[in-house]
């Protein structure tokens, strides 16, 4: 009947979601580097100050349903971590690229928060900023190259 099928279905489907829980736990629990990115996105998460409630997952492959806001900083904590962990393997600093990082329904003090990690954790990274501003108070250091219009004006790159 519909109210068995029903049933099993309910049954089959919340058997189906307590076999991926525990495959995430052991994968979790018996990867080290797993823990290390869960870690470091714990880290950056507390300190971008996303609320608590917003369930952390390194295995999603949806987090399109956060807001504006709350989307950048998340994607900019695991990215952080993947960049870490991957420097950390393979044994130089990798180059860190942020494009507009004050889009994005982002206050500036979030900005500055981000770009202060950036500077403190991951000095040793090439960063480049492609912004329409200069960020002098954070990245003081910083070798400006302005472009006025496009790259592609002329007829070669090289003139």
């Amino acid at each position: 009947s519909a109210v068995e099928v029903d049933a099993m279905l309910k049954k089959l489907r919340n058997e189906k979601a307590d076999l991926l829980t525990t495959l995430k736990e052991r994968t979790k629990n018996n990867n080290p580097w797993i823990r290390q990115a869960y870690d470091i996105i714990c880290k950056y998460t507390t300190e971008l100050e996303i609320p608590f409630d917003y369930k952390i997952d390194i295995f999603t492959h949806n987090l399109k349903g956060k807001s504006g806001a709350i989307l950048h900083k998340m994607v900019f904590a695991y990215r952080l971590a993947y960049i870490k962990l991957l420097s950390d393997k393979i044994g130089y600093a990798l180059p860190i690229f942020c494009d507009s990082p004050s889009g994005r329904e982002v206050e500036k003090g979030t900005i500055d928060v981000m770009l202060k990690i950036l500077r403190r954790d991951f000095s040793d990274h090439q960063l480049i900023v492609a912004s329409i501003h200069k960020y002098e108070e954070i990245l003081q250091a910083a070798k400006i190259i302005e472009m006025d219009g496009s790259l592609f004006n002329s007829q070669t790159l090289f003139d």
